[in-house]
Parts: structure tokens; sequence; C-alpha cells
């Protein structure tokens, strides 16, 4: 979308900066010195709780808390330029489809006519104009990235206790001793978490009994500034000392790296997106999750969930449930109150559809899972993608319309009739409705991504007192 204002793209996380929060409720004020940064803000709100002398952990899980959720959601931290009619259109298809969303929480069935208003012509001729645009040129309208990262080695059980000893040393890192993933809890069975205040969670896990030195790092690149990164290797380099480092990781082996791409403006159901992507020659697996009962899509999965597979889901549904469970649940009413203030400040809600690609390197064999060679992004699938226009729904009948809405189009046609298969075929093939998709540059991006953490994870050395990378 183009707007006199383009400071609203934010598209790496290396900063923690928001953009345009002069314009965030009422409550940021110029003052003649500039924007006012949405952290700062908060922080000066609750400065008094945030002493770093107060013995209370609360206020220190929360900041970390709130870091890492800013970092992967920074886009509903800023809004564009209010006077922009490409803001208020992606304002107007939101609310439509956010009335949408109500209807389908109350009713068992959705009308023909319930979705007339976020089928409105004006509105698929926006989408498909942006779009359009969108696929065209990802390098400046799409933004990419790496969302969960993970590596495991081998050192000795001596080298394990220096790095832990290192990292609980540090300053800037908070340890932890609860990690939810139970599976490698189960596998691993010792494990601890290390946060950074300014966002980013690493969960190293160590085996604990008949092993050869087992271990296994993860973290999100998406929650994560790239300091932080920086400074958690270091932490390893400084534990393990020049040598042995470099053989720590020359051997590593990169076990899960997912990348993905956000489009935004457009909700989740409105995205027509299919694959020809085949599982050695064999149709995929394909089911939908999450939804709203059977009438509004939820996450799509393609693909096996045991093995690489690629994930469709909507950023704001997500962040409704993030925002249930960090407001309620069983937190002392401290956080929960903080966590209130925190989505009470979301400068603006819109639809961003996320798609991603949870790539499983330990199956492309063991050659591509080095060090190395993790700059190379293979399996991404992203050019296997099919995008159709959203003008398609105007020759499509209302319980098509039901049907795509329910269950997207990649998963669609095992809902059809084959009368219905073949209506929305005769739809599809027409070219005017395909949409070219220029993957190479989103691919591209992810992979200077990927290199720039290749050579942090290469060359992790900070001089004492670094601000920045």
């Amino acid at each position: 979308m183009k707007c006199k204002n383009k400071g609203g793209s934010i598209t790496d996380n290396t900063h923690n900066t928001i953009v345009n929060t002069n314009t965030i409720g009422n409550t940021s004020r110029d003052n003649g010195k500039g924007n006012t940064n949405f952290i700062d803000l908060l922080n000066k709100t609750l400065v008094p709780i945030f002493n770093d002398q107060v013995l209370d952990p609360t206020p220190s899980k929360f900041i970390r808390a709130r870091a890492s959720l800013h970092s992967k959601y920074h886009n509903y931290f800023w809004r564009e330029d209010q006077f922009c009619e490409n803001w208020k259109r992606v304002q107007s298809i939101f609310d439509d489809y956010r009335h949408l969303r109500e209807k389908a929480l109350k009713s068992p069935k959705l009308k023909s006519n319930d979705f007339d208003n976020l089928l409105s012509e004006d509105n698929l001729m926006f989408l498909h104009r942006m779009l359009t645009i969108s696929f065209v040129d990802p390098a400046n309208h799409i933004e990419s990235g790496i969302d969960e990262f993970e590596m495991t080695f081998r050192i000795p059980t001596e080298w394990q206790k220096n790095i832990v000893l290192e990292l609980s040393y540090h300053p800037e890192i908070k340890e932890a001793n609860h990690y939810t993933n139970k599976g490698y809890l189960k596998r691993y069975g010792k494990v601890k978490e290390y946060r950074f205040k300014t966002g980013g969670t690493f969960v190293f896990h160590r085996m604990r009994h008949g092993s050869k030195g087992d271990c296994l790092i993860s973290f999100r690149l998406s929650e994560t500034p790239w300091r932080n990164i920086r400074t958690f290797f270091n932490c390893i380099y400084e534990a393990l000392g020049d040598r042995n480092y470099n053989g720590f990781q020359a051997s590593a082996t990169v076990t899960r790296k997912d990348p993905y791409f956000l489009i935004k403006g457009i909700p989740l159901p409105m995205l027509l997106v299919d694959t020809t992507s085949t599982n050695n020659g064999k149709k995929l697996k394909r089911k939908v999750f999450e939804g709203i009962g059977k009438l509004i899509q939820g996450s799509t999965y393609l693909g096996d969930k045991n093995s690489s597979h690629t994930i469709i889901y909507c950023m704001y549904a997500k962040l409704l449930h993030l925002q249930h469970k960090n407001k309620k649940g069983n937190k002392p009413i401290k956080v929960k109150e903080l966590f209130r203030k925190l989505f009470n400040e979301l400068s603006s809600v819109h639809c961003i559809t996320k798609i991603e690609r949870r790539i499983n390197t330990h199956q492309q064999g063991s050659k591509y899972g080095l060090v190395k060679d993790m700059h190379k992004l293979r399996g991404h699938t992203f050019n296997k993608l099919v995008f159709f226009s959203p003008l398609a729904f105007k020759e499509l009948s209302p319980s098509i319309v039901a049907k795509i809405v329910s269950y997207g189009l990649a998963n669609v046609r095992k809902k059809l009739t084959t009368k219905q298969v073949k209506s929305l075929n005769e739809v599809l093939v027409n070219p005017d409705y395909k949409l070219y998709f220029h993957s190479k540059d989103v691919v591209s991006d992810i992979e200077m991504k990927l290199t720039k953490l290749q050579r942090i994870i290469q060359k992790p050395r900070m001089l004492k007192n670094t601000l920045s990378i």
C-alpha cells in the first residue's frame, strides 16, 4: 500500500523502534522533540514498577514478555497516516471482517447476505490492486523473515556447565527454569530459558543421562533483536574459548528454520491461495484448524505435520488468542493488569495473513544442516504457491463462497460436490484471475537474514560495552 508517509513499513526486527506513534490513541505527544516511542511511553507510564531494584519478579517477566510480543507483532503498534485513503480502506475491510467473525460466534450458520459488505465490489477491487502490487514487487511491499530456529550439537558436560555459568552472569539475561515443549523436555531432561529484557527467549536443552553431550538451542528470530542474538552466542564463545567454540559451531547442525512472509490488509478467508507442491508425487495432506466453528477458516496446514509443511494463518486471530492468554489465565493480578494496559495501547488492528514454511532441515540430508550452509533456503516451496484475485469471488455461487470462507481455497474441494468443483475450476482457469507472485524476492530477503545469522554464529565476539552490531 502506497502512502505519502512510508514510515509505517517495518520489515526488520533488528531494532525495537516504533514508527508513526504520534497518532497512537491520544497519549503520544510530539512536544517539539519528534515522535514519542511507544515502548518509552509505556515505560514512563509504569516507571515506578519497572525499577530494577524492586525484588518482585513480576515486572521483570512482563518486560521481557512485552518486548518479545512487540518484536513479533510490531505491525499492530503503528498506524498509517490517518489521511491515507488506502489505510482507511484497510480499516474498513477489517471492520467488515470483524463483524463477520462476531456473527459466526453467535450463529450456527451464516447467510449469503452476511458476506455482502466484506465481498463488496469496492473491497474486492482494492484488494486485487493491493495484492497485484505486493506480489509483483514483494521486496518493497511484503515483510518476510525467520520465526523458529533450532540447532543441535554435542559438547562435553563441562563445556555445557561453563555455558550455563556464563549466561547466568550476564546482566542483560534473565534465567528461568521452565519450558512448555514437553516432547523436548522428555527427550533431553535438562532445560533452561534465557530471556532478554529487550526481547527474545533462548532455550538451552541438555540431555540428563545416557548422552554423548547432546544439546539443543532454540529461539525465534521474529521475537529477537539481532544484538541479543549476538550477545547470546558471544556468551557461548566466552564460555568455550576460541578453539572450542570453532569446534562447536563447525559441527553444530541446524535442525529447523521456519521462513515466513506476511500479506497485510487482507482477511485470511479472502486470500485465494493454493499450492502445486506434492509429497513425492502424491497429493499433500490438507487440514484446517482453529476456525470459528465451521464458519470461518482457521489455520490451514499443507503437508504432514511430522515433516516439513506449510501453515497459512491469520495474525489477528493469533493476537486475539495471545491477548486472552496474557490478560487471563494463571497469572498474578499485577501481570494481568500490565498486559491489559499493553493491549489497550494497540495503535492499529487490521488483517495480516502469515504464510510460514516449517522446514525440518535434518530431512534434507546432514550436509545441508551445517552452519556453513544454513544461509541457503532449501525446501521453502514458496515458488509452488498459486494466488488468485479476490475478484474471482464475484463469479462464484454463494454456497461455494461460504465453503471457501470456512475451509480456505487450498482445502475446499473435498468439501464441494463434483458440480461445484467443476464450477470453481472454470472460474480459476481464467488467466485474468491468476496473480503473478515474484517469490524469488521473498526468498532472497530471507536468505539475507539467514546469512546475517550465520555470520553472528560463526563470529559472535563483541567488544565490551558494545551498543550495536
